[in-house]
């Protein structure tokens, strides 16, 4: 069993008071321990890589706030920097979520794109 952030919503183990991720409180009488639902691989689909963790942090924010849950996993080691993009970022969704995550992925990028091109006349 693993207490969930009320905040963040991050998997910490049973032992902490505060989160992990946060920072936040989260051993208080008046928080209530969720029950962690475990994901299978078979549940998940990558919708979008890129080579930076903030570039994906920010996509899995616009993501929730439209109402997709993401996962990110990185295989990144912020302990060993080292130049150039060797490893990959990849943004997860439930499957029954792709088609939804991967339209709003898309129409984002329209937008930025719509953007540049505008600033890009106006110059």
């Amino acid at each position: 069993m693993s207490k969930i952030c009320h905040i963040c919503r991050f998997e910490n183990e049973d032992s902490v008071d505060n989160c992990e991720a946060c920072g936040v409180l989260i051993n208080t009488e008046n928080d209530e321990i969720e029950e962690v639902e475990e994901i299978t691989d078979d549940e998940l689909v990558v919708i979008y890589t890129c080579s930076e963790i903030y570039e994906a942090e920010m996509l899995k924010a616009n993501l929730m706030s439209a109402g997709i849950e993401a996962f990110i996993f990185s295989q990144k080691d912020r302990n060993y920097p080292v130049s150039g993009n060797l490893s990959v970022v990849k943004i997860y969704v439930h499957i029954d979520d792709a088609e939804d995550a991967v339209n709003y992925v898309n129409s984002l990028d329209k937008e930025n794109s719509d953007s540049e091109n505008s600033d890009e006349e106006e110059n």
